[in-house]
């Protein structure tokens, strides 16, 4: 009960990222803001550490695993995102990280021996990447001379996600998520602050309430909470039923948007909504609900 309930808080604080980040990037720039926000996490999670006297770098010989991980969840996922979304949709962009699932069942089917595919999980994950794709077949438009490129930096950002979520699941099972969430805050906040600082002018990062407001939102909750919770539930959950989150989490981002945004919600929206649902609980809880089938038919 407690992973599943972990599993829907995380639906939903990422799902509503969607919106704190469009709100955020109408008055902060891309890098420095998604540094900004990395720094706010580190510096959080850094005093609750150190007000429960937890031992925040105690990873012993796994720092090199810490570290690559860190790479390939933080700073280069979200630099290619950033940089792609200036060329194609945000349905578009939607649509290619919705990729996640597939290149996580992938990994894990081959470098973890527990979790492989089966003909249920890459069924769930078919459904659930179709009802993306009908929820945004409206708007995955792109720019002829970057497009390609945009669209490739998508599906990279969601491979290189993948891989460290993986790396995550087989390197980090004696680690404390929050202390791992700290380093690699800090870590993820020098890089793209510095990215920041060379490509955007400081200049145009405003300090009004909205602005400020949406980065301690995703500083805070989404990433400090989220990913502490995150590398929690992945040392007990299957690694492609959690990389479903990325299924659900344009779902929520939507149903976000006409509610506080008065965006469009059409007939369509719906039935995509309805196959991400039952796509994520086939892959979820297809296998076990066949497993007690067979032994209640055995009996």
């Amino acid at each position: 009960m407690l992973n599943a309930a972990i599993f829907i808080i995380l639906c939903i604080i990422w799902g509503s990222t969607w919106l704190a980040i469009k709100i955020g990037l109408e008055g902060s720039p891309p890098f420095l803001g998604a540094g900004f926000r990395f720094g706010i996490s580190a510096a959080f999670l850094l005093l609750i550490a150190v007000i429960s006297r937890r031992k925040i770098f105690a990873f012993g010989e796994k720092w090199p695993q810490v570290f690559v991980a860190a790479f390939l969840i933080y700073p280069i996922p979200y630099s290619l995102v950033y940089w792609g979304s200036q060329y194609i949709e945000t349905g578009m962009a939607a649509v290619l990280f919705a990729a996640m699932p597939f290149f996580v069942a992938i990994l894990a089917h081959l470098f973890i021996p527990r979790e492989r595919l089966t003909f249920l999980k890459v069924l769930g994950m078919i459904i659930g990447f179709a009802g993306i794709f009908i929820i945004f077949g409206d708007n995955l438009g792109a720019e002829k001379q970057f497009g390609v490129l945009g669209m490739a930096a998508i599906v990279l950002s969601s491979f290189f996600s993948s891989s460290g979520t993986i790396i995550s699941k087989i390197h980090f099972r004696d680690i404390d998520p929050l202390s791992l969430t700290v380093v690699q805050s800090a870590i993820g906040c020098l890089i793209l602050t510095a990215v920041g600082l060379i490509a955007e002018p400081i200049s145009s990062y405003n300090t009004d309430p909205k602005t400020v407001g949406s980065l301690l939102y995703l500083g805070i909750f989404g990433t400090a909470l989220a990913f502490t919770l995150y590398f929690y539930v992945l040392k007990k959950m299957e690694a492609t039923k959690l990389a479903t989150i990325a299924f659900i989490t344009p779902v929520v981002a939507l149903l976000l948007g006409v509610m506080i945004r008065n965006e469009r919600f059409d007939p369509l929206s719906v039935v995509g909504s309805a196959m991400v649902i039952l796509g994520v609980f086939v892959v979820v809880a297809g296998d076990n609900l066949l497993r007690r089938r067979a032994v209640h038919s055995r009996s």
